[in-house]
């Protein structure tokens, strides 16, 4: 009589893409797996009344789709691998089941990245907001944040707000914004005519500096 081998299921990979802000703040999925488990028919042993189990065809294994939680953690880097023990497929003659691996690929997003702890963001302001300092709000680690701009902001200026970061082991980084002044493509009549009015009334010549060949 043959001892029946032991032998553990095999592992699944897979890959999972979440947005930078759940790098921020952490999160959980839902994923589904395709995997095998014990057919509930001949319960793994092929066979049913000295035949081939109708159900699984004498595998022994049937494959099914099924549904897991996983949690993101805060300040996952791209390439990361998580795994999820004993969720691969089924084990035979008593083996464990094999484990899924889930490799995280981070979406690239032009008006935010991370730096270890540090989130940089890129926002677009008005040409008013700018000159008048006005109060915007930018989405933060733990909620929005107001960031009161000062008068004449520049296009390119950097606001370091500390504390606003990604919090990892007791630590808490900072957020980083860079403000960018952007014009309307729709402008409305009464907005040209105030733009006509500003450029009589302006002195400023922002190209006084400008060399040709520099």
């Amino acid at each position: 009589m043959f001892e029946k081998l032991v032998k553990k299921g095999a592992n699944i990979n897979t890959e999972i893409a979440v947005t930078p802000e759940e790098v921020i703040t952490g999160s959980k999925r839902i994923i589904n797996i395709r995997t095998t488990k014990s057919c509930p028919q001949c319960g793994g042993r092929r066979f049913v009344h000295s035949g081939k189990c109708p159900k699984c065809s004498g595998k022994g294994t049937i494959v099914e789709t099924k549904k897991i939680t996983i949690s993101i953690p805060k300040g996952v880097k791209d390439g990361s691998k998580l795994r999820l023990k004993g969720e691969g497929a089924c084990g035979k003659n008593g083996g464990v089941n094999g484990d899924v691996y889930i490799v995280v690929r981070v979406e690239a997003k032009n008006q935010m990245r991370y730096d270890k702890l540090n989130i940089y963001y890129n926002i677009p302001i008005t040409p008013y907001e700018a000159a008048l300092g006005e109060e915007i709000t930018i989405p933060a680690f733990d909620g929005n944040i107001k960031l009161k701009l000062p008068k004449n902001t520049s296009s390119g200026q950097k606001f370091r707000i500390a504390g606003q970061g990604i919090k990892k082991n007791g630590k808490t980084g900072d957020l980083i914004v860079t403000v960018s002044i952007e014009f309307s493509h729709d402008l409305s009549d009464d907005e040209l005519e105030l733009y006509a009015k500003l450029k009589n009334l302006s002195k400023d010549d922002v190209r006084k500096n400008f060399e040709y060949g520099s």
